[in-house]
């Protein structure tokens, strides 16, 4: 039984899609249609009772929720993909990166994109919670580009899941006008190198995503 990957078209869940490329997985994708509430739905709850996505169906029928999780199993189970150090240290570092591109970049988009989770139903509020997360996010980008002037990758000068999930927060950034190109030569530099990669490609094509520049 091949695995199941449940994403969403340029969600967090792309690095996981990226990952299973990556590692050479044998696995099925399947759309949950964030738009239209899918991740809503009793069928997809009976998967994820969280309603997120991603979600990975693995061989034994087990689930495993978290695109930090999901690329860690990941980079764990097919070794020879070597998309996790051997050096305890920089295996840490690398969930350093995870944990805080989760609490501390992801907070910032969900505040600019969704105000409401924030203020409640009150719209007088929805500016300022707006406004700080702009501030949040472009102090990260400022954090991300001085860190990526440090090494070839985001940890040391090899691939790792790290630069996978990071990929994710670029896409958003570039997209959302976070990222301008001659202020972040670092950021830009390493992002050449991931959009380049045929899993990157091969992803953004079946999500139908450009991958920017």
């Amino acid at each position: 039984m091949a695995m199941i990957l449940y994403y969403s078209p340029g969600a967090a869940s792309m690095s996981s899609h990226i990952a299973l490329e990556e590692v050479g997985a044998d696995y099925e994708p399947r759309v949950v249609k964030l738009s239209e509430n899918e991740q809503r739905k009793p069928e997809y709850l009976a998967i994820n009772s969280r309603g997120r996505v991603p979600a990975l169906v693995l061989e034994d029928g087990k689930v495993l929720t978290e695109a930090t999780a999901i690329l860690y199993y990941l980079a764990r189970t097919f070794p020879k993909a070597k998309l996790l150090p051997e050096d305890p240290l920089e295996q840490a570092r690398c969930l350093e990166w995870l944990a805080w591109l989760a609490s501390f970049m992801h907070i910032g988009f969900q505040q600019v994109r969704r105000p409401m989770r924030f203020a409640g139903q009150n719209p007088d509020y929805f500016q300022a919670v707006k406004t700080a997360g702009m501030q949040h996010l472009r102090g990260g980008y400022l954090d991300i580009e001085r860190r990526l002037g440090q090494s070839e990758y985001a940890v040391g000068n090899t691939l790792t899941i790290a630069d996978l999930h990071l990929f994710v927060f670029f896409n958003w950034g570039r997209g959302a006008g976070f990222i301008a190109p001659a202020a972040s030569p670092n950021l830009m530099r390493w992002a050449d190198k991931i959009g380049e990669r045929p899993s990157t490609k091969k992803v953004a094509e079946m999500e139908s995503v450009k991958v920017l520049k």
